[in-house]
């Protein structure tokens, strides 16, 4: 059975193997979507601000909270991880200040399960990278002197020392870690086009691309969280395509249930938030169980 008023501003669906309900509301404007389940009692609060810059994703069971916020211009992402097998929750906070404009760009990710921090630090013209890194504890220094044909890494857990000499000019930066097992990936094109961070232990993963931050095309962010403690993982995945241009941005998140069978799938898009026609919102709940 299914139910749609007119105006199209709640639709109630009901399945009947297994019992489940699925109520979603929208909100003049469409900005909110509310969807229940019954059976497994799972909810999903979806609120987007005018213009829609912040999702919050509630899921009651498992508890599971996604908050994320950008701003305009959009250059922060903050998204909270509820994890309830897990003490702290995990969250992870990146901040980009003047992704486009000149001078610096910072990159701020801050993961509170396990204790880790990457602090990414680009100066005009970009010539210092500083990264911290909490547990274990390891510090990585990257400076490049003028004209940047110089680079100095030093790591305090091992006590070990990297320099690197490029050829002018600069265009490239690979930077491996063995022990433990953590690759840094960095290349500059003049401009700097590309940095890719990759964290292998603890199981969480966050590769960023920065495909010319200063000019017009197009930027990604991908982030990938592989929980650790709980089976199966939870992975978020998040495309920022032109976020301060005019065409669509995408955002893409998904949720594996961990605790219910089957699992649940959520992946939502958003093209053009700030522009008209309005925003679309594409969720999809994956039944394998269940008869279409």
């Amino acid at each position: 059975f299914t139910g749609l008023l007119t105006p199209p501003t709640e639709l109630v669906s009901r399945f009947i193997d297994p019992p489940t309900e699925l109520v979603s509301r929208f909100i003049d404007p469409p900005t909110e979507l509310v969807s229940r389940f019954i059976d497994p009692p799972t909810e999903l609060v979806s609120r987007f601000i005018d213009p829609p810059t912040e999702l919050v994703s509630r899921f009651i069971d498992p508890p599971t909270e996604l908050v994320s916020r950008f701003i305009d211009p959009p250059t922060e992402l903050v998204s909270r991880f509820i994890n309830p097998t897990a003490d702290p929750p995990t969250e992870l906070v990146s901040r980009f200040i003047n992704p486009t404009a000149d001078p610096p760009t910072e990159l701020v990710s801050r993961f509170i399960d396990p204790p880790t921090e990457l602090v990414s630090r680009f100066i005009d013209p970009p010539t210092e990278l500083v990264s911290r890194f909490i547990d274990p504890p390891t510090e990585l220094v990257s400076r490049f002197i003028d004209p940047p044909t110089e680079l100095v890494s030093r790591f305090i857990d091992p006590p070990t020392e990297l320099v690197s000499r490029f050829i002018d000019p600069p265009t490239e930066l690979v930077s491996r870690f063995i022990d433990p097992p953590t690759e840094l990936v960095s290349r500059f094109i003049d401009p700097p086009t590309e940095l890719v961070s990759r964290f292998i232990d603890p199981p969480t993963e966050l590769v960023s691309r920065f495909i010319n931050p200063t000019a017009d095309p197009p930027t990604e962010l991908v982030s990938r969280f592989i929980n650790p403690t709980a089976d199966p993982p939870t992975e978020l995945v998040s495309r920022f395509i032109n976020p301060t241009a005019d065409p669509p941005t995408e955002l893409v998140s998904r949720f594996i249930n961990p605790t219910a069978d089957p699992p649940t799938e959520l992946v939502s898009r958003f093209i053009n938030p700030t522009a008209d026609p309005p925003t679309e919102l594409v969720s999809r709940f994956i039944n394998p169980t269940a008869d279409p």
